[in-house]
């Protein structure tokens, strides 16, 4: 995940840069998705860093394996704002 992040960020620092340079109204479209990626890598980064913290902190699945460890996470889902 981590080298989805290093490849929007290089996208958007380096890539973008020329394009806006040719055309801005066109360029326009890829700094969204860009950004958008951007996003939801940092997200999912954040959320496995979260998970691995807890499972380190619970001594692993708590007993409950696989299943256990799933209905946790999708319940920590419901509730997140």
């Amino acid at each position: 995940m981590e080298s989805f992040q290093r490849s929007a960020l290089t996208s958007l620092l380096v890539t973008q840069v020329f394009l806006f340079a040719a055309s801005q109204f066109a360029a326009t479209a890829g700094v969204v998705v860009d950004l958008v990626l951007l996003g939801l890598v940092n997200a999912d980064l954040d959320r496995m860093r979260t998970r691995a913290a807890a499972a380190a902190s619970d001594g692993g699945d708590g007993g409950g394996g696989a299943r256990g460890s799933a209905q946790r996470s999708h319940s920590s889902t419901r509730t997140a704002p």
